[in-house]
């Protein structure tokens, strides 16, 4: 990782705290990017040296998935989420 793993670590278990890793779109209450998860951590530190394939390999370690979000002329790819 890019930043000492105490920072990630702790910013994360925030994170999972407040959301657990969803199965399927139909149980999930939010979809968050990996591109919003690192702007809110860029916004609480803007020294932040976290980057977006670190915030992606622990979402993807700790068992979150992922699932395309259609939009008119293109798609992205969110978390599915469960609030705790």
């Amino acid at each position: 990782m890019t930043e000492p793993d105490d920072y990630l670590s702790e910013v994360m278990d925030l994170f999972m705290n407040r959301y657990s890793p969803c199965e399927s779109i139909d149980k999930a209450t939010h979809y968050l990017s990996t591109d919003e998860i690192h702007k809110a951590i860029r916004e609480l530190n803007p020294g932040s040296k976290v980057s977006k394939q670190d915030i992606y390999k622990l979402m993807r370690d700790s068992g979150y998935r992922f699932m395309i979000e259609d939009q008119k002329f293109s798609f992205s790819l969110k978390w599915m989420l469960t609030a705790r």
